[in-house]
């Protein structure tokens, strides 16, 4: 699309082409996936669910994290959502002719976010794909920045890296704001509250 968008841009070009790379990649999907579009935990038992998955730190979501771990978000989401906020500068700030590639990667980079909402492990996704989208942006909001070791050096701030060192030094003051609540994991259960758990499941 982008390709195309480069030798012939217009709007009804960029609109045909975005409606048959959707139309494609969604048929195919589903036509190779269909499995893929119920519920990913919807065939694991109930007890397999409430004594193990949401036990599990990949698969909890940002509002759980908030209670759980707040001092731990901003390693895990805060560089995703500064490269979003960077990459929409330089779709603002670039030339008109550009602005349709900075859409076509801010859309993957937004749905990944998404889904480090819904699930923590989403967030890997997005930090592989905000990397370039973030020294890319910051090259073209703040020109001066992307001169020697200055992008570097930027980069290193804003990263992951960073923001999980910065989150348990900020801790006192982030407990201020969330009160937090302790994980308890729950012991093994009895052979025969096993059993009465299955019996009871429709």
């Amino acid at each position: 699309m982008v390709g195309i968008d480069r030798y012939h841009s217009t709007l009804w070009l960029r609109l045909a082409t975005t409606t048959e790379s959707a139309a494609a990649l969604i048929g195919a999907f589903v036509w190779l996936f269909a499995g893929c579009l119920t519920s990913p935990y919807g065939q694991l038992d109930p007890l397999v669910v409430s004594l193990w998955l949401d036990k599990v730190q990949e698969t909890i979501s940002l509002a759980t994290m908030l209670r759980l771990g707040p001092e731990e978000v901003l390693g895990f989401y805060g560089f995703p959502l500064i490269a979003l906020g960077v990459a929409a500068v330089a779709l603002i700030r670039s030339n008109p002719s550009d602005r349709f590639r900075w859409v076509v990667g801010i859309a993957p980079l937004t749905a990944l976010f998404a889904i480090s909402v819904w699930e923590i492990r989403g967030t890997a996704g997005a930090a592989m794909v905000a990397a370039p989208m973030f020294a890319a942006g910051a090259a073209i909001a703040w020109p001066s920045l992307a001169i020697g070791r200055n992008l570097v050096l930027l980069a290193f701030v804003v990263s992951p890296a960073a923001f999980t060192v910065l989150g348990p030094a900020i801790e006192p003051l982030i407990d201020l704001i969330f009160e937090q609540q302790k994980m308890y994991f729950t012991s093994l259960p009895k052979p025969q509250d096993v059993r009465a758990c299955r019996t009871s499941l429709p």
